[in-house]
């Protein structure tokens, strides 16, 4: 274990990675935020030298590390690194990568009664998604929706909960193709 903290563990970089993850996962769950937090700065790091800036997995391990510096408090950093996602995720082309940190970010706030700075979150995030059909961007939706309720902005929150249904049942139907074409 020893070995695999300070980074002498033998293997690729894909395990190295997934290494320094786990560890991080076990001093959150431990109540260790900053080791947890050093942990994910060692594996973007380590997923920056290896692959560059514009590959999925370095854009997802600088979203766990936004999340986490979120919980810790740290908001002004963990929105840093999104916004600088932000310019390398084009390059990627997924919107799920943005989307789900905004999301966090915007649950944040909304748990602190923080509710204009979440509805901001949320538009990011749904317009991270685009018009993309899927269960993200219904729950999306649906969150801001009671955001705006708490906003006292009741006519725009029942436009959202129309725009989940309608999106929701999209995603019902694409299923329905999906297991149609699966059991062909």
């Amino acid at each position: 274990m020893s070995a695999l903290k300070e980074g002498r563990a033998e293997g690729g970089i894909h395990e190295r990675e997934q290494t320094l993850d786990w560890l991080a996962t076990l001093e959150e769950s431990s109540g260790n935020l900053a080791h947890a937090e050093a942990y994910l700065r060692e594996r973007v790091k380590v997923l920056s030298e290896a692959t560059g800036p514009a590959r999925l997995n370095y854009l997802t391990a600088r979203a766990a590390l936004a999340r986490l510096l979120t919980r810790a408090g740290k908001l002004d950093q963990g929105q840093a690194i999104l916004e600088e996602n932000i310019g390398l995720y084009k390059e990627v082309g997924s919107g799920f990568v943005l989307a789900e940190p905004y999301l966090d970010l915007a649950r944040h706030y909304e748990a602190r009664g923080m509710f204009e700075a979440s509805a901001s979150q949320y538009r990011r995030a749904l317009s991270a998604l685009g018009d993309e059909v899927s269960s993200m961007r219904v729950q999306a939706l649906q969150e801001y929706a009671e955001v705006l309720t708490q906003l006292d902005r009741a006519d725009e929150a029942a436009g959202l909960r129309a725009q989940a249904a309608h999106v929701a049942e999209a995603v019902k139907q694409e299923v329905e193709r999906n297991r149609e074409r699966f059991l062909r």
